[in-house]
């Protein structure tokens, strides 16, 4: 399927907003947002899981169990799910930007 792509695309502020809270220390991404580059959404499709999950090595998972550090690892895994669904949402919106369909 061969996508129409609209013209003179000017990324929105609440797209920008989204991607620059996906990816606040990233100054390529910054860049190409910057110059509304098309070439941005090819980052964020790289910088997101499409499959909606996450990967956890076991021995993370074996650690926080044994040192009684339970709470702070749901903590971080609540922390990198939230981040990878900014990234999710980022790459999105990026076709929302720049496709008419």
């Amino acid at each position: 399927m061969v996508r129409k792509v609209k013209e003179n695309v000017v990324y929105s502020e609440e797209f920008r907003e989204v991607v620059l809270q996906a990816y606040p220390d990233s100054p390529k991404i910054k860049e190409l947002l910057d110059a509304n580059a098309h070439f941005l959404g090819r980052y964020l499709d790289d910088g997101c899981c499409h499959s909606s999950m996450l990967s956890v090595p076991i021995d993370k998972i074996i650690a926080a169990k044994e040192t009684g550090k339970q709470l702070e690892f749901v903590d971080v895994l609540y922390e990198m799910a939230s981040r990878q669904k900014l990234c999710l949402l980022a790459y999105k919106m990026w076709g929302d930007q720049w496709y008419e369909d």
